[in-house]
């Protein structure tokens, strides 16, 4: 319900760093059910331009895509070698965006990463909003470079960092002490939950839904990658 003023404080946070607000912003949002697309539309991009509204006054605002990311989906992708009949993983980069995706969305699948073991899950992505003008080799391009800054590996992973960082914030934050408001066990399962990927996605959860809690750090570490 306080996205609009967490979003407010990290454009702040960029202006501290470089003298100047954004004139785009790419929002990538995980645990979105096909249902709830329109729900998202109402609640988290109006959110975002409320934000944008209330601190770039009458300057020029910012242009905005907001994408969803879909993690659990049971679409798998390999190639075929006729001579030997045997299966293989598609490379990293791979994008698959006809056929099989939505004629009446912006939907591509993304295969970022290379699988140590098994079938590679390639993630579903569906452009809810742009107004930047993306076309679907720029944004499927900035997705897959996404996905080669994460900290925590040299090579390519599977979703863009940012939605990595998001979940490594939730699981961190859940081992913290709300004051008592959760349990050691509540929280050592939502948090190994998270970690593991298993959480059912069905489940989703939006800005009418969550009572927000706030967590202050010191201010030696409050923008620095402490969860990472």
């Amino acid at each position: 319900k306080d996205l609009h003023i967490y979003v407010g404080e990290l454009l702040r946070e960029f202006s501290n760093h470089n003298t100047r607000l954004p004139n785009k912003l790419v929002f990538y949002r995980a645990g979105v059910d096909d249902g709830s697309f329109q729900k998202v539309l109402d609640n988290e991009v109006r959110a975002i331009q409320k934000a944008s509204k209330e601190l770039y006054g009458h300057n020029e605002l910012p242009k905005i895509c907001f994408v969803v990311v879909k993690k659990r989906h049971n679409t798998r992708f390999f190639t075929w070698d006729k001579q030997s009949n045997q299966t293989n993983n598609i490379q990293p980069g791979t994008v698959i965006d006809t056929d099989i995706v939505s004629p009446n969305g912006f939907d591509f699948y993304l295969n970022s990463h290379a699988a140590i073991q098994g079938t590679s899950r390639p993630m579903l992505y569906h452009v809810l909003y742009d107004d930047i003008g993306f076309t679907p080799d720029e944004i499927q391009q900035l997705t897959f470079y996404l996905c080669h800054t994460d900290v925590r590996c040299t090579k390519s992973v599977s979703v863009p960092s940012p939605v990595h960082y998001a979940t490594l914030c939730v699981a961190r934050g859940l081992n913290l002490d709300y004051e008592g408001q959760m349990s050691n066990e509540q929280r050592s399962i939502a948090a190994s939950d998270i970690e593991e990927g298993i959480l059912d996605e069905n489940v989703v959860v939006t800005l009418d839904d969550v009572q927000t809690i706030k967590i202050d750090f010191n201010s030696s570490i409050e923008n620095t990658m402490w969860f990472a």
